[in-house]
């Protein structure tokens, strides 16, 4: 690219950048989200092997993709928001 970012390709349509992309690994956890993704805002939520857990509702709090997840997990993606990383 011209701009010199790195894009992600899907059927030869640009759909988001790397450098709109963030990744945190935190308590044995990996966090992904990226910026102007579809709604709600969320967070993807991975385990230590790259395992997608879920990805958490960051208005609500709960889980998208399956019934309950750890305290532990909420309690990080709290102190990321604290943080101003999410």
């Amino acid at each position: 690219m011209a701009d010199g970012k790195l894009r992600l390709c899907r059927a030869g349509k640009w759909i988001a950048s790397l450098s709109d992309m963030g990744k945190i690994r935190r308590g044995g956890y990996v966090f992904i989200w990226w910026i102007g993704d579809h709604s709600p805002r969320h967070v993807h939520v991975f385990d230590k092997n790259d395992r997608i857990i879920t990805r958490v509702n960051l208005e609500t709090m709960q889980p998208m993709d399956i019934p309950q997840i750890s305290g532990k997990i909420l309690a990080l993606i709290r102190q990321l928001q604290a943080e101003g990383r999410l």
